[in-house]
Order: C-alpha cells, then structure tokens, then sequence
C-alpha cells in the first residue's frame, strides 16, 4: 500500500540535520509506528530556499516551498509579500505535481489548516477523490485544529481594541501581528469551509469534532483515530501526590511571604506547569488573571510556562491588557524545550493547567495527563472528550479565572483527589495513545477507504 502524508512539518526528516522536534512531534512518532508497514511518502511544506525531494531512514520525502528560487533577494521578497492565495496556488500545483508523478494508494491529508485538503475538490474529480492518470485516489481528511472555530473564539481574551493597543511594534514590523494573524486565519477558515463540504473520508479524535465536521457535509464518513505521543511522556517517572504538595506553616505573626504564603494556619504551596504556543486565542491572559486570583487566595506556587519566554510578543500583549506582569506573579517563562526536558518539567510539577480558549485535543494536556499529572483545562471544544471531569481532571469555563483559581485550589488542598484524578489520567491516556493499538487502527482505516473503489 502506498500511501501520501500531506503535513505542514517536516516530520522525522528534522533529524537529518540533527534539528530538535518541537511542535508536531506526535505525527514523527506515528511515521515511525507506521513506515515499516507501509509504502509511505511525505509531502511537507518548508519555508526554505529550495524545493528537494530526499529519502531519509527509509521514507522518502518531497518539500513544497512556495518561496523557493534562487536569487536569495527574489525569496525574500516572496516570502515578504506573497499573498495567501498566490501561495495556495502554488502550494497546490506542487501537491499535484507529486500526486500525479508517485500515484499513491491513498493520499492523507494531516490538518485544515492549510490548503492541502482543496485536493479533494479539484475539477475532474469526484468529491473525496483526487483523479489522476484515469485512476481515483482516494483523500482522508485528518482534524487537528478547526479553523471556523478559532476565528470565532480569536478575540475571547484579549478584545481586538485592546490587540490593536497593547501589541509591540516589532510584531507589526515582522507580519506577526495578532490582526494579521486573524485575518489569516480567516482565509484558512474558508479554505477549510470548501475542504470539509467536499471531503468524504474524515479522521477525528473528539466528539466536537465529529459534530462538526458532520455539520458541514452529512454524508461523510467519520472515522475515530487517536494520536502516538512522544515517547519520552510514556516513560515519566511514577508520580506520589503525597510527597509533592507541602503544607507551609506561617511564621509566629501569621504574615504571608512574597511568593504568596499566607496568614491564620497551615497553607499549601503547589508548582503548576502549563504549555502555551504562540496565539491570542491561548489564553495568556487567562493565566495571569488565575494567577492573580491565587495570589489574592493565598496560596503558595510557582507557574512554569513553556513555549513563551520573557520578550515574547504574546506575553507582552496580555500583560498591557490586564495589566498584570508574570514577575509579579511568580510565573517562570521557560521557553520552548524539547520532549525531554519537558516531561522532565511535567515530572517536578503538581498540576497541569490549560488556559486555552478554543482546543480539540490538546497535545499538551495529553501529554500532561500522560505523566500522569492533576490537570484543570478549560472546557472548551474537544476538551470535554479529552478530561472527564471530576475523574481525569478538573473543566472549567475559559471566562473564570476565579473559578479555575478554585479549582487549582481543590487539588492542591485534597491531595487524595488530586493522586486520584493523576492516576485515572495516566490510565485513559496510556489507553488512549496506546501506540500498537492506535498503529492497527490507522492502517485498517486506510484498508477500509481503499476497498471502497
């Protein structure tokens, strides 16, 4: 069976020139699951110079770079000025180009966030098939994030007056502004409309996203594939609740210390971890606000917060806009670390928290719960089918801080619900992310598409 990865990274090919994984590293380790069963090619989209097509550690590999072009000054100036649509174009007819040359089995389509999927709707097809050489091949749609959902939650934080506002000058100067992220986004949005109208096969995880996607087109066919974490979170140390969160005894006059430690008896102290990506709609702000809220609460904590770091655009938006700084609040901005030294992090933790406010299903929270820490998450999109609440993990809405102060409170304080809730987590996703079972189920849901012909 030969089969066509379209993505947006470069999966495992990272490694050639020995680069680190720090987003999608789920879709390398489900390459690695599934290469040695399948004829598997892949097609990336690269920022480079040049366009190549390489093999690397037996899969071989086919980059789409619109950019590309020799004059190093030309590419610049492409990747500087080019529009969203000039790109599509062009980042479609090299989809084809490959499609046409390699003729797979089944092409796979990795997310809605780019224009890949209009595969499926190219003229002389029919809907969910891409035809080539007299041959229909069959396109499966796989759900990541939901772009029509995104711009409807962009601003949830952090109003568009208060972006326009609060955000640097730099971000602006790079085309990194949260306004042209939006209306990016935007364009994504009704690239994905015509995508999920026209797609037949569909790959999803939640039941929000089943819902939806059975919203756009009734008559497609929803298959449930979950995801094969990095291996690093599988293998995190045995966690004891009760020998984490210490209970902290004031001093004699019952005055509280500078990281939040306070009055009338004993108080606890907890290290909260969370993981945030770049994004308006990630909810940065929301941390702050909870942080706040625990430190009018009383309790002692540190925040670690990977993937931002101090000078980040993001952080200095939500900042401006509540006026509230991390220093302050005992927030550690950590930056973006490799699998390792995250589950290292989630290791030393006692709870995860999630502040996001619009996910499917968080890789991050997966990951979390798969070290097998408490976690509290907003309830919103898929969450709900990620973290049963009240048994792997606490839902709050993503408009209360306080509430999710609250919560963060309840596990800190309840160390029996909290080693309770940890260990349920680790169970359902140690099943969930189950990399034999989760292997099986993709290739058979490529045997189902095909025999379908």
């Amino acid at each position: 069976m030969k089969v066509l990865w379209i993505t947006n990274t470069p999966c495992s090919s990272v490694e050639r020139n020995n680069g680190k994984i720090f987003s999608g590293g789920w879709l390398s380790s489900l390459e690695k699951a599934v290469r040695n069963e399948i004829d598997l090619e892949i097609a990336f989209l690269s920022p480079e110079q040049e366009e190549e097509d390489f093999i690397f550690d037996g899969v071989r590999y086919h980059s789409i770079a619109p950019f590309a072009s020799r004059c190093y000054l030309l590419f610049r100036l492409k990747r500087l000025l080019m529009s969203w649509t000039r790109q599509d174009r062009i980042i479609l007819g090299r989809i084809e180009e490959i499609i046409r040359r390699i003729r797979p089995d089944i092409i796979h389509v990795h997310g809605t966030e780019k224009c890949f999927g209009l595969i499926s709707a190219v003229p002389g097809g029919k809907a969910g098939y891409f035809h080539a050489g007299g041959k229909d091949i069959p396109v499966v749609i796989s759900i990541q994030g939901i772009m029509s959902e995104i711009v409807r939650k962009y601003y949830s934080g952090i109003s568009a007056k208060d972006a326009r506002k609060c955000e640097n000058r730099s971000c602006r100067l790079h085309k990194r502004s949260a306004i042209r992220m939006y209306r990016q986004l935007e364009h994504q949005a009704r690239n994905e409309d015509i995508i999920l109208r026209s797609a037949m096969f569909i790959i999803g995880r939640t039941e929000w996203d089943r819902e939806l996607t059975g919203r756009r087109n009734p008559e497609r066919i929803y298959f449930t594939v979950n995801e094969i974490m990095r291996a690093p979170f599988y293998n995190t140390p045995a966690r004891d609740c009760n020998g984490r969160m210490n209970a902290v005894t004031p001093d004699e006059n019952g005055r509280s210390d500078s990281t939040g430690h306070t009055t009338g008896g004993k108080r606890l102290t907890v290290k909260i971890v969370s993981t945030i990506s770049d994004g308006i709609y990630k909810g940065y702000e929301l941390l702050l606000k909870t942080a706040c809220a625990l430190r009018k609460s009383g309790i002692g904590y540190s925040w670690t917060v990977i993937g931002h770091s101090r000078g980040s655009g993001m952080v200095s938006m939500a900042e401006k806009s509540t006026g509230l700084k991390s220093e302050d609040l005992g927030i550690r901005l950590a930056g973006r670390m490799d699998a390792g030294k995250l589950a290292m992090e989630l290791s030393d933790a006692d709870i995860y928290c999630q502040v996001s406010h619009i996910e499917n299903s968080p890789n991050s929270l997966c990951e979390a719960m798969l070290a097998g820490l408490p976690s509290v998450a907003t309830d919103v999109g898929g969450t709900g089918s990620i973290i049963d609440n009240g048994k792997t993990g606490l839902l709050v809405p993503d408009s209360d801080p306080v509430g999710m102060a609250n919560a963060i409170i309840r596990l800190a304080s309840d160390r029996e619900l909290a080693e309770m809730i940890g260990k349920a987590a680790r169970e359902t996703a140690l099943e969930r992310h189950d990399p034999e079972k989760t292997r099986s189920r993709l290739l058979d849901t490529y045997r189902q598409i095909i025999q379908r012909l």
